[in-house]
């Protein structure tokens, strides 16, 4: 490891990513690039997932909508636009491109608007996760002003206003906070040490059941909603879940 890629692993260790922020899909045809930077990016602390062709890529990324998307332009089969094109009406987390050259980056660059950053082979690693970090980090910026619609209920964090069906929840501070992190990762089992990070800013003891019981009294005002179509799920010795079921509108 050189001392560039030393330097970039010491300002942000795996210890500190953030669990839903390490999900990965590298979309690459050549195994002699796409093995060096999976591993190197495994070794920083997430988890790549490697796609050598385009159609497979597709289905993988509509089906794990990862944090963040690797894509080669240079694939068999199916290209690394059309794959880009499939992909961005239904998946809108970044899109990484991964071109041969600065002049074909800068020529992309200006006639679409599907991808979000650029990057050139050679790969230099400690590039790419700069890249990566740099985008995840506006993703989850941008992310924390939006609010959240889940059916008919909406989160919004910027007023700190949760409604359903148009009519305002009566929510503690901590509940509401609770609400609305588990609401922008639905059906997704939140770490409870990861909870208590992000709620009470200090890690899990072991003993703490400050989180167990917000989310009990959080769960006690929602089963009190008619006809609610969401749950928080404990799983046994990890965490929870939030799990919603509506019709989507159109």
């Amino acid at each position: 490891m050189t001392n560039e890629e030393l330097a970039v692993f010491a300002a942000d260790g795996p210890s500190i990513i953030p669990e839903l922020q390490r999900d990965l899909v590298l979309v690459e045809s050549d195994p002699r690039v796409a093995e060096p930077i999976s591993e190197f990016l495994r070794s920083h602390g997430y988890k790549v997932h490697v796609e050598p062709r385009g159609e497979a890529a597709t289905a993988a990324i509509l089906a794990r909508q990862p944090a963040l998307v690797m894509l080669d332009l240079a694939l068999t089969g199916m290209s690394g636009i059309e794959v880009a094109r499939s992909v961005r009406p239904h998946y809108f987390n970044p899109l990484l491109v991964i071109t041969d050259s600065e002049e074909e980056a800068a020529r992309l660059s200006g006639l679409n608007s599907w991808a979000d950053d650029f990057i050139t082979k050679p790969v230099k690693p400690a590039a790419l996760l700069g890249s990566i970090r740099a985008l995840l980090r506006r993703t989850a910026v941008e992310a924390e002003r939006r609010p959240v619609v889940l059916g008919d209920l909406m989160v919004d964090t910027t007023q700190r206003v949760a409604t359903l069906r148009n009519e305002r929840l009566n929510l503690t501070t901590a509940e509401f906070d609770l609400l609305a992190y588990l609401c922008r990762n639905p059906g997704r089992t939140i770490d409870r040490n990861l909870l208590h990070l992000k709620l009470r800013g200090q890690p899990y003891d072991g003993l703490d059941r400050s989180i167990d019981l917000r989310v009990s009294r959080l769960r006690n005002k929602l089963r009190t909603l008619d006809a609610m179509p969401i749950r928080i799920e404990a799983v046994r010795g990890v965490g929870y879940v939030l799990q919603h079921a509506y019709e989507a509108r159109a």
